[in-house]
């Protein structure tokens, strides 16, 4: 590692304390940055592949639509997530909100799993994957509301 890469790192924790706080550990930092860009990538990317498959694949494509869903699904709790591991949380606050996502990977899994051919059609699911979706979410939105105050 060079001098300049310390200092630039040395400067991003300098920039955390003065406007958070004093870190617990520095890997919360990166691991807390790495989750919200992630999550905001895959929720781009899940916009993106949604958009391309209605308008150029002209909606007839189910494979497509199922990966941007998927993708696009795991943007907000990722973002969310991110938020508690950035602030000064307990350790019980973090495994609250990995335990919201556990469920809410879960739901697209399950989601996955009945998408198309039981997603509005035949027997249809929705009702279910959608409550298991919200119920981690909710989950991840509680312990982010605990981090925050």
């Amino acid at each position: 590692m060079s001098p300049s890469d310390t200092a630039d790192e040395d400067r991003f924790v300098e920039l955390y304390k003065a406007y958070i706080g004093e870190p617990d550990r520095r890997t919360d930092i990166y691991v807390g940055f790495a989750l919200f860009f992630g999550g905001l990538g895959v929720g781009l990317v899940g916009l993106f592949l949604f958009a391309i498959e209605r308008a150029a694949l002209e909606g007839e494509v189910f494979w497509v639509r199922e990966i941007a869903f998927s993708i696009g699904a795991v943007g907000l709790p990722l973002i969310l997530v991110a938020v508690v591991v950035l602030l000064p949380a307990d350790r019980r606050t973090m495994y609250v909100a990995a335990g919201g996502l556990v469920i809410v990977l879960a739901s697209i899994a399950f989601f996955v799993s009945v998408y198309p051919s039981n997603w509005n059609y035949g027997r249809d699911y929705s009702l279910h994957g959608v409550t298991i979706y919200a119920a981690g979410l909710i989950t991840i939105l509680a312990a982010t509301g605990t981090a925050l105050v």
